[in-house]
């Protein structure tokens, strides 16, 4: 994950921590190949929503130069509002 991509998650971090369904998310980054088997076993494993946030948060930025885009895709999918705290500047159009 490029350096402007982490800090981008740092600056949001609480309110990602707050609003985001982490195991959904972790669930849809298995499916793209982002998150292995056992990330994503290791984000359901934690007790709280909380947690399985901060655990999530913590391994995307070791998963590669793909992970920043396809947390925000999947953000699209599943909290349009918090992909739009990641990439204020973009349109995206879904058709």
């Amino acid at each position: 994950m490029e350096q402007p991509d982490r800090d981008t998650l740092r600056k949001n971090r609480q309110i990602l921590l707050k609003d985001m369904e982490a195991k959904r998310v972790a669930s849809r980054l298995y499916s793209r190949s982002i998150l292995s088997e056992e990330d994503k076993d290791e984000v359901n494993s934690k007790s709280t929503a909380y947690e399985q946030g901060e655990c999530l948060l913590d391994m995307l930025p070791k998963r590669g130069p793909k992970a920043f885009r396809a947390l925000c895709d999947v953000l699209h999918e599943l909290s349009p509002h918090l992909e739009s705290l990641l990439r204020p500047g973009e349109m995206l159009y879904v058709l």
